[in-house]
């Protein structure tokens, strides 16, 4: 959905509609999440792209082999994710 396999989405109407409401709906979870007092302040669309970079580099770098020397295993793969998913749920969290 978001590799370099097809550079202009919008010339595929459904995939970039797809798109558009996976990034919304992260965007409203931030919101939302902003708004009862559990993720900082500050501006939802820059924590929502700074968290969907986060995810989205740590895939590509899985995807890619870049980490092969110490991600040997889908478990690896898990520990790892949870191990930065808890990163990002730090830098999103309210102070």
């Amino acid at each position: 959905m978001f590799g370099p396999e097809i550079p202009d989405k919008t010339a595929h109407p459904t995939l970039h509609q797809a798109a558009e409401r996976a990034f919304d709906l992260l965007l409203g979870a931030i919101t939302e999440a902003q708004r009862a007092g559990y993720a900082r302040p500050g501006n939802p669309w820059d924590l929502a792209v700074s968290a969907w970079a986060m995810v989205h580099g740590l895939s590509s770098l899985l995807i890619d082999g870049q980490l092969r020397e110490r991600v040997r295993s889908a478990r690896d793969a898990e520990v790892l994710a949870a191990r930065v998913t808890k990163l990002l749920e730090v830098g999103l969290v309210q102070p």
